[in-house]
């Protein structure tokens, strides 16, 4: 049989922004847990297209207030994507 489940929050309509996946309780009881929304990574300013070893980033994890950390991590890449990049 088909247990119903219902949101947890407000938001009634399945959209981007409101992502779930069912989940099982210690108590027993299936509900819906929230997933986060999944970062693009950094692109070449030039060519749009995805840099291949950059490291993907959303705004809580860390975006322009972090920029240190990302140029440090984007040392580590080719010369000639880096050079896009770090510009």
């Amino acid at each position: 049989m088909v247990r119903w489940l219902t949101y947890r929050k407000r938001h009634s309509y399945a959209t981007k922004s409101n992502q779930t996946c069912v989940v099982k309780t210690p108590g027993g009881k299936l509900v819906y847990q929230y997933t986060k929304k999944r970062a693009s990574g950094p692109k070449c300013p030039v060519t749009g297209k995805k840099i291949q070893g950059g490291q993907e980033s959303t705004g809580e994890e860390g975006g322009l207030e972090d920029a240190p950390l990302l140029e440090a991590t984007l040392g580590n890449l080719a010369p000639t994507y880096s050079e896009h990049v770090i510009d």
